[in-house]
């Protein structure tokens, strides 16, 4: 039976993330987490009964933990949700015995500080936090990895979406895939993801690896062009990137599939169609002529997220109606209200880390300290 709030990842979907306490897991990347005894028997068979008993009873989907896919489904954008359902179908076929979807963070080793992230997922943002950090970025081990895999059922995964930090700057995303190959998992009949930053290359052993794989998506973390890439993705060079998209481009195998991911923020909403023109003027196919997407998801677990935006901000982004029109295809804008109670948490924020960056956002972005003040 078709169910209108169907979710495949409430039922077949796995994200776990390596914490100082263990592993936390969640159906996807936008849900609240928990920590779980993976040494248990069967134990992703028991996550969160109650949750999974409602979306087959057609319950609507929870306004806070779904907000994501909600809010996407609102404007007629693919989200998350309706893109597994076009992949799986809109029903479960049979008993869910283990994940289809491992969403996987190793490891929070980061090159870069990223504005719309922070020092639980970004080992260098330590340096920029004003809070108090104790304790290094935590780490994988084979032994955990082995803990966490060893009582699922791992018969019907057909996608691996690393993440990170920067998953391409250690070794641990290899570790992991040849752990999976070494329990005689079909690597030929998975999908695997990375989300990268850019800022570095692969080693041929890498590349030979990937061909193993059905597909391999890699997609590339831009959010702007230029000076203004240069500020969200500190200390990222923008001119570093393109050298290393290209370097990409030119040598992976057929079977790898090359994408260009945006985040969307108070930083750069203003700016979508620069990318957008950039991307279709420099990098709109690889060089097998695969068209090259450029996906775009709305920040949320920051003090940058547009729902903090200011009147002022708002009115200035309606001026430019192009790309406005364009914001809109993203995020429901007809229906947020600007919030003037964090003005001031969005200008000190700003203000903190161009102080700590020896940046200024006036480098490509002179408007935005006035629409918070």
């Amino acid at each position: 039976m078709s169910i209108n709030y169907f979710c495949h990842d409430i039922h077949a979907g796995l994200n776990v993330r390596w914490t100082t306490h263990g592993w936390s897991i969640s159906p996807c990347c936008f849900t609240e987490t928990k920590y779980i005894d993976v040494n248990n028997k069967d134990w992703f068979i028991k996550l969160w009964p109650e949750l999974r008993k409602d979306n087959l009873n057609n319950k609507p989907l929870d306004k806070n933990l779904c907000k994501s896919c909600i809010n996407d489904e609102k404007v007629n954008k693919q989200s998350r949700r309706l893109g597994e359902i076009i992949k799986r179908g809109e029903k479960i076929d049979k008993k869910i015995l283990g994940p289809k979807y491992l969403e996987i963070s190793l490891d929070y080793t980061c090159n870069q500080a990223c504005m719309i992230c922070g020092p639980s997922l970004s080992s260098l943002w330590k340096k920029y936090t004003t809070n108090k950090i104790i304790g290094n970025s935590p780490i994988s081990n084979n032994k955990n990895i082995e803990e966490l895999l060893k009582n699922i059922n791992l018969d019907e995964l057909d996608t691996i979406q690393i993440i990170g930090g920067e998953p391409l700057i250690t070794e641990k995303h290899t570790e992991l895939l040849l752990f999976l190959e070494k329990k005689l998992v079909d690597l030929s009949k998975i999908e695997l993801w990375y989300h990268t930053n850019g800022s570095s290359r692969v080693g041929k052993d890498v590349l030979d690896l990937w061909k193993k794989f059905k597909l391999v998506f890699l997609y590339f973390s831009v959010d702007d062009i230029g000076k203004g890439f240069e500020y969200q993705r500190f200390p990222g060079q923008w001119d570093e990137l393109v050298d290393n998209m290209i370097w990409f481009k030119n040598e992976v195998s057929p079977n790898v599939l090359l994408r260009i991911e945006r985040t969307v923020s108070l930083l750069n909403a203003h700016r979508l169609l620069e990318l957008e023109k950039w991307k279709k003027e420099n990098y709109n196919s690889t060089k097998f002529n695969y068209e090259v997407f450029l996906n775009t998801h709305m920040s949320h677990y920051t003090i940058l997220k547009i729902e903090n935006i200011s009147k002022k901000h708002l009115d200035f982004l309606k001026k430019d109606k192009k790309n406005y029109e364009a914001l809109l295809k993203f995020h429901p804008m007809h229906q947020l209200i600007p919030n003037k109670d964090n003005n001031e948490k969005v200008l000190n924020f700003i203000k903190n880390q161009d102080k700590k960056r020896n940046l200024s956002i006036n480098s490509y972005f002179t408007e935005f300290c006035s629409f918070y003040q």
